[in-house]
């Protein structure tokens, strides 16, 4: 098989065409043009004849030059000037002949006839009568004919050799190399080097994921790495060769053209195109090109290593919900990985120590491993303090230097290192994704196809966009690059002797000096002293944070009971215990370094920013489906394409990949994310800052909202309520002036905090600042331990030990010596529950706990406090009480209340969600009656009547259901069956699933339900929470990871979003899908969402944005599918009759309408008020399906009626265009004809009338006029195009080649307009012109005003009106429904 005629069938012109259409070249195949019309006149150009001598050319050509006495005739139509005719006409038509033949040739002028064509000739009878008229057949001896010319292309010139030698050298090496590689490796592995280790090496052990990882080692080899860069000559010799075919095309290679003809330009780029592709898609299907190229060794000989890392399975939102198009979507998934790969790759350095007694290491991820030669593999490179605070205490002289620097060769600087890949790096590694294959290789055949502008054009948009995202991603890599790698100098105990030296160079162990102001370089536990600092960046929480040393008792538990005792890295030290107290030894802040690097929670933070955990989604489900959709319909539709226009030429390629390049169109994938992007600069502008846009369009489909209480539903601060004391046993009577209140609790409203004094600003719990404040008392010095304490009156107490709060306890304890006695008193303050339980039982009244509940029932804070009196102890004595000595024997002294104010927006954001269909709720730290009260105030229940039914856990450790409003204990599965009203029971997963047909209607609200952190726990080891899940409103006495229980659960059944203001909310707004930190420091790294605004109306934008951007993802993804599948019938049509539209009108639709308008789509804001439906996400869903094929019928249906209209006037009889004598690889020739100015007048049109359809709406964005920018530039495109409609011919129609023709033509029709020089193919019809008349041009009118008209009802009648309504009564979807 000849190289021609393998390239003709990769073309895809014969993969059908031989088969089904043998031979088929007649355009159209069911009718003949213009059958029964008179014959065709037409001057059609004579074959150039070339002669040694002007005075051999025929006579029939010497009389056809038209240049004057001073120019030279250059044969091709047009005249030059110079000193010969080699000077003036230097690419005649005759150089390419002449250079074969060496007899200086120069071509006879131009010569046309007259050729009479009846209807239904082709090209050959064309050709036959146009040799006959011109004397062809018989021109003499001294003529030479370009016709009979010929010229080949000789694959064995040097360049070509050149070629096949580099090609066919490539595989004979690669085949050697692969013998070689497989020697070398079982050399060494079978030698003593390998000690007979498995080619399967070990796994990565202690790592800090949850994936699998796999260690490969390897070294460098000469040998590889020839072979490798031989690998980049072979591709690059693909792409060589296609640049050269696409240079030559346009002759910028020079005359005569390297290739000779436009067939093998054709047929070479062909071939260099499935070279290029075949290549390409060979790498990207490897994930070890490069380790390939290197010799595999054992882990502790290798210098790289190469990490595989089992792909992680996405998080499926809404499990329960999947689709049968979604559980396509994953078998589609599980099988590209399986035969693609199912692990990733990279490649890292070994670094390795001259010293022999510092193992191996590289870095992964940020992460430092190092070699462990017992296990012989890998692991975290790591060194844990502790874990008991005994252990840790004494460590407070630090580490002696030879030890220092020995943990620092095997952990590694304290540093977390980012890398930031070069500009040429980043580029390759964003273009080398199969969908950047998928464009480069359509521009490549559009350029080669003379459609370079538009090219051009694409090549602008893909490829800024895509140098958008690199810029942007490369900033914001060096932003965290340079917080992740800030160093500065520190102060370091280095064998018992301090030193300046660089925070890079702390290990675990150390102990450092912190001072005020300074930045803490790694997570370190306090040791000594106090420290305030401001944790902003990292938990979101705007108010100082105060830390205190570790005790020397019990066990160091850093995300649990010692958080208040850890510094973080990259906190601020805002005040410390020595700027209070002057440089005293004991008020000395130490600390002993934790973690460092990206061990410490800041390392952690960042690297979850940079390799965050893929979150997969219905629109990106589903749209996978869609492209595999598309690519069967491509490869169908290109194959159609061909056969239509010619079967049996190269060119059938072109017009295949282009029809392809429509159907899917290579800009798709970016009109999809603009909206996102918009939505997160609009975010921005509304305080809301965004870490991730994915997850915006996530939170347009967030269903259930939760919320933290305090700080975020509430004000910060709070209110002094009341204080009601008990003595004997009794309450007594309430007191609302502090100074009323016995003298013992005054002294615990003073003392019983850990609250610091920064400038004039009180550091601290905001309860305990309220509580100071409203004491009166003074704070003469401050710390821990040791703070003096002035009353109103003159009262002095010191304080002399004190035991912080601790969550687990829900209690903090101080011991005070009253200076007027001398006596120490106990006190103990803490929630009213905790207080209970450990007081003495007879001084407690017996109402204590209904007192108590009933003022956390009216909204309360509830604290309730005790008292023990010691006596005259000494300082010592107190010092060595533990935190049980001193609370045994305590005595309840009475209830202190605080009032926690709602924020002025509270009910009215979260009536907008409720309104918007979203379900509110509470999980928050603080009492579960205070709770409820606060969800009855702020309406975050479904009504401040409804009943509420509380769980906890009684002293026997049994669940008990109680009403809140009557204290009656209730059967709480009594309750439940009479709310289902006699419906089957069943679980809310059976609901979601559909496992039965009726369902249990939510909606009507009949009771609430909340429970205790207790009662949580409870219900999650009985296995009943899920059931009852989605009735619970709030959630009280959640510990930071019951928060993040709570959310996991709800996740499991709708998409959640959760509002915090940070500190204890960290875990869950990181967890939730939408996760919004309530935060004033804009570099806050806790969640994806921060607002700067503190308020939850943040919430409600965040859903409207969030709204808008999925819809308009929507319709972004309705207007290019319907675009394209518009463009690819117009085309076939438009095949079937070998017309085509002007290149100009395809610049205005693949440019003006496709981008302008898709951008002009996203420019849409969000609608003003939340709609109580959700945009949907299916994009094959049936609402989507049925907008997108019944718009698509309505457009093909008309498409089809315009061109029966054309056949059957009368006007446009014998007015048809002959596609037979057309050389239909010259795509541009075909579009000066009545058929391509109709199609393009109706599919322009119909374009344009999709994009004024998808652009509407009101439920999720503003109404369709609101967006200005998109009614621009669509009305002066409508504007434009009537205007070439219904206007005389002008000249911007002859530019687009609508309703325009030649001057004769033109006069003729009495129009004084200057038109085109040449009109279409000679003879292809008897009219130089298109120009429709009046009639004509409305008839056409009233069939774009009919289309339109059709669509807007089908939208606004079917889609979206009655008749939608309709089905959706008729046949309701299984959906999760809540009370709201």
């Amino acid at each position: 098989m000849t190289i021609g005629k393998v390239a003709t069938f990769l073309s895809g012109g014969q993969i059908l065409g031989i088969f089904l259409f043998p031979g088929a070249n007649a355009k159209p195949w069911f009718s003949t043009p213009n059958e029964g019309c008179p014959a065709i006149e037409g001057e059609i150009p004579c074959p150039t004849a070339c002669v040694r001598d002007m005075d051999d050319c025929p006579q029939i050509f010497q009389k056809a030059s038209h240049c004057s006495d001073s120019e030279y005739d250059c044969g091709d139509g047009t005249c030059g000037n110079g000193t010969d005719f080699w000077d003036a006409c230097p690419f005649h038509p005759c150089s390419e002949l002449d250079e074969e033949l060496k007899l200086q040739l120069r071509p006879c002028p131009q010569r046309k006839v007259a050729v009479l064509l009846p209807p239904g000739s082709d090209e050959e009878y064309m050709n036959e009568r146009v040799y006959e008229n011109c004397g062809v057949a018989d021109l003499g001896d001294n003529v030479y004919s370009l016709a009979d010319y010929k010229p080949t292309l000789a694959f064995g010139e040097p360049g070509f050799r050149f070629l096949y030698t580099v090609w066919i050298l490539f595989f004979v090496l690669l085949g050697l190399y692969t013998l070689y590689k497989k020697q070398a490796e079982r050399k060494i592995f079978d030698s003593k080097e390998g000690n007979g280790i498995s080619l399967n090496q070990g796994q990565l052990t202690n790592q800090d994921s949850s994936s699998e990882v796999r260690l490969l080692g390897y070294r460098n080899d000469t040998i590889g790495t020839a072979m490798f860069w031989y690998l980049v000559a072979f591709v690059m010799s693909w792409l060589g060769l296609m640049a050269a075919t696409v240079l030559d095309r346009y002759t910028l290679l020079g005359r005569p053209k390297v290739f000779k003809t436009e067939y093998y330009i054709d047929l070479v780029f062909i071939l260099a195109w499935w070279g290029t592709l075949i290549t390409l898609l060979s790498l990207m299907s490897r994930r070890d090109v490069r380790p390939f190229f290197r010799i595999r060794t054992p882990l502790a000989h290798a210098t790289k290593i190469t990490i595989l890392k089992k792909r992680n399975d996405e998080v499926i939102v809404n499990r329960n919900q999947q689709t049968t198009v979604s559980r396509i979507a994953m078998k589609m998934d599980q099988i590209t990985r399986r035969h693609l790969g199912a692990w990733t790759s990279e490649t890292v350095d070994v670094r390795r120590s001259p010293t022999s007694d510092t193992p191996a290491s590289f870095e992964y991820q940020c992460v430092r491993y190092a070699y462990d030669s017992k296990i012989q593999t890998y692991r975290l490179a790591n060194v844990h303090i502790g874990p008991e605070n005994g252990v840790i205490k004494s460590g407070v002289d630090g580490i002696p230097s030879p030890k220092a620097t020995k943990i620092a060769a095997f952990v590694g600087p304290n540093l977390i290192h980012v890398n930031v890949a070069s500009l040429p790096v980043a580029v390759a590694q964003e273009f080398c994704g199969l969908f950047y294959l998928y464009q480069m290789m359509c521009l490549w055949v559009w350029c080669i196809f003379c459609y370079w502008k538009m090219a051009l054009v694409l090549l602008c948009v893909v490829g800024g966009s895509a140098l958008l995202r690199i810029t942007l991603s490369l900033q914001a890599r060096r932003r965290i690059k340079t917080m992740a790698e800030h160093t500065h100098p520190c102060t370091r105990l280095s064998s018992g002797r301090w030193m300046e030296t660089d925070s890079s160079e702390l290990v675990p162990g150390d102990i450092i000096r912190l001072r005020k102001d300074e930045t803490v370089p790694c997570d370190a536990v306090v040791v000594q002293g106090y420290v305030i600092v401001d944790e902003s960046m990292l938990t979101g929480e705007s108010m100082p944070v105060q830390k205190f040393a570790i005790g020397s008792t019990g066990n160091y538990k850093k995300e649990g009971s010692s958080r208040k005792n850890t510094l973080f890295s990259g906190t601020s030290v805002l005040q410390t215990s020595e700027a209070e107290a002057g440089a005293s030894d004991s008020q000395v802040v130490l600390a002993m370094v934790e973690s460092i690097g990206a061990h410490t929670d800041k390392g952690k933070l960042i690297r979850n920013i940079l390799f965050p955990n893929r979150v997969t989604f219905a629109f990106n489900e589903e749209l996978k489906v869609v492209f595999l959709i598309l690519g069967f319909w491509g490869f169908f539709g290109g194959i159609l394409g061909a056969v239509l226009m010619d079967a049996t030429s190269l060119s059938a390629f072109f017009y295949a990949v282009t029809t392809i390049s429509q159907i899917i169109s290579p800009i798709v994938i970016a009109m999809l994310v603009v909206g996102e992007s918009v939505a997160a600069t609009r975010l921005r502008k509304s305080k809301i800052h965004c870490l991730d846009h994915s997850r915006i369009p996530l939170s347009g489909k967030v269903r259930i909202f939760c919320f933290d209480k305090t700080g975020t539903l509430t004000c910060e601060g709070l209110e002094w309520e009341s204080g009601h004391p008990i003595s004997d046993g009794a309450f007594l009577e309430a007191k609302e002036r502090p100074r009323d209140l016995p003298f013992i609790m005054q002294m615990c409203l003073a003392s019983a905090h850990t609250i610091s004094v920064l400038g004039d600003q009180l550091v601290g719990p905001p309860v305990d600042i309220e509580m100071f404040k409203t004491s009166k008392w003074v704070m003469e010095s401050q710390g821990s331990n040791n703070r003096k304490l002035v009353g109103p009156d003159g009262e002095v107490i010191e304080v002399i030990k004190c035991f912080e709060f601790e969550h687990a306890l829900m209690r903090m304890i101080v011991a005070v010596r009253d200076t007027f006695t001398g006596d120490v008193h106990i006190l103990c303050k803490g929630s009213f529950e905790s207080i209970g339980r450990i007081t003495r039982q007879a001084t407690l009244p017996r109402s204590y706990d209904s007192v108590a509940a009933s003022y956390a029932r009216r909204g309360c804070y509830v604290l309730g406090v005790a008292h023990r009196n010691l006596g005259p102890l000494s300082d010592a004595e107190i010092l060595s009480m533990s935190r049980s000595d001193m609370e045994a024997g305590i005595e309840g002294i009475g209830l202190i209340m605080f009032r926690n104010k709602l924020k002025p927006d509270t009910a009215d954001a979260l009536m907008e969600l409720r309104s918007g269909h979203i379900r509110p709720v509470m999980i928050t730290g603080d009492n579960t009656m205070t709770g409820i009260c606060i969800a009855r105030e702020c309406l975050l229940t479904s009504s401040r009547d409804v009943p509420v039914y509380l769980a906890d856990v009684n002293d026997r450790g049994e669940l008990i259901w109680t009403d809140v409003d009557t204290q009656e204990i209730v059967d709480i599965g009594e309750v439940r069956a009479r709310s289902y009203k006699g419906l089957k029971r069943r679980s809310l997963a059976d609901m979601i699933k559909g496992k039965e047909s009726v369902a249990v209607d939510l909606e009507t609200p009949q009771y609430e339900l909340a429970v205790t952190g207790p009662a949580f726990d409870k219900l999650c080891e009985q296995n009943k929470l899920r059931d009852m899940l989605l009735q619970i409103r709030i959630f009280g006495r959640m510990t930071p990871d019951g928060k993040v229980k709570c959310v996991e659960l709800h996740m499991e059944q709708a998409i959640v979003g959760m509002c915090g203001d940070g500190g204890n909310d960290c875990g869950a707004l990181r967890t939730a899908h939408a996760g919004v930190a309530l935060s004033e420091a804009e570099a806050s790294i806790v969640s994806p969402f921060a607002s700067k605004s503190r308020s939850i109306q943040s919430c409600v934008q965040l859903v409207k944005e969030g709204r808008c951007a999925l819809a308009t993802s929507l319709n972004s993804y309705r207007f290019t599918i319907l675009y394209g599948e518009i463009i690819v019938f117009q085309k076939l049509i438009g095949f079937y009759f070998a017309t085509f539209v002007s290149e100009w009108t395809w610049m205005i639709v693949d440019c003006c309408i496709m981008v302008f308008l898709s951008w002009a789509l996203t420019q849409a804001k969000a609608c003003q008020s939340l709609s109580k439906f959700r945009p949907t996400a299916r994009i094959l869903g049936v609402e989507t399906l049925a907008t997108v094929v019944g718009m698509l019928s309505i457009n093909f249906s008309y498409m089809l009626g315009s061109v029966l209209w054309f056949l059957n006037d009368p006007v446009f009889r014998c007015k048809q265009f002959n596609g037979n004598i057309v050389d239909v690889g010259k795509w541009w020739l075909l579009s000066a004809n009545y058929e391509g100015e109709i199609m393009a007048f109706v599919v322009i049109f119909q374009l344009l009338g999709i994009a004024s359809l998808v652009n509407s709406g009101f439920e999720f964005r503003r109404a369709w006029w609101k967006n200005w920018i998109f009614l621009g530039i669509l009305g002066i495109m409508v504007a434009v195009y009537l205007a070439l409609l219904l206007a005389n011919p002008n000249w911007l129609g002859c530019v687009f080649e609508l309703n325009c023709g030649t001057d004769r033509a033109m006069k003729n029709l009495g129009y004084n307009l200057l038109g085109v020089e040449t009109w279409g193919p000679p003879a292809a019809s008897q009219w130089e012109h298109n120009v429709l008349m009046g009639a004509e041009r409305l008839k056409l009118l009233c069939i774009i005003l009919g289309n339109f008209a059709t669509l807007w009802i089908f939208q606004n009648f079917v889609i979206l009106g009655p008749i939608r309504r309709r089905l959706r009564a008729s046949r309701p979807q299984e959906r999760l429904k809540l009370v709201h």
